[in-house]
């Protein structure tokens, strides 16, 4: 399986910047990713001037294409540009039975279900709740 994560990009000298941006962009140079045109419809990424968004979450989909397996982010519930892209990258795999194994989760979806030591930790740490809880703790009509 290590050998299959490693051969997953393709990265020549030229392929990329030589590093990611701080808002989780990556200048492109060319399209390096190995099965990028295979896996998405390239031209419909989503992309912040010469750089695609999220660009982690690329490589994500890529892996599980490349191992066939499934992918599930997980993710706060309150990281709507996270939640957004997601959703712009979801809509640019190619395949129907790609798109079904790509997943995404938030914590406060899944915090119900986790011991309440861990539930604790979240609430106090990351001030993570359970979706019902925080939408009363805001006053907000939707419920995540």
């Amino acid at each position: 399986m290590a050998e299959a994560l490693r051969n997953l990009t393709n990265l020549e000298p030229a392929s990329f910047a030589s590093s990611e941006g701080s808002n989780g962009c990556l200048t492109l140079r060319k399209e390096g990713y190995r099965d990028l045109k295979a896996v998405f419809e390239v031209r419909d990424l989503p992309r912040r001037g010469q750089k695609y968004a999220s660009y982690q979450l690329l490589r994500d989909v890529l892996a599980a294409y490349a191992l066939d397996l499934c992918f599930c982010v997980l993710l706060d519930a309150r990281r709507l540009d996270l939640i957004e892209d997601w959703y712009e990258i979801l809509r640019c795999i190619k395949t129907s039975e790609l798109r079904s194994r790509c997943k995404v989760l938030t914590w406060q979806g899944l915090v119900q279900f986790l011991p309440q030591g861990l539930r604790t930790f979240l609430d106090l740490k990351y001030g993570i709740v359970p979706a019902t809880v925080a939408a009363s703790r805001w006053d907000l009509e939707i419920v995540f």
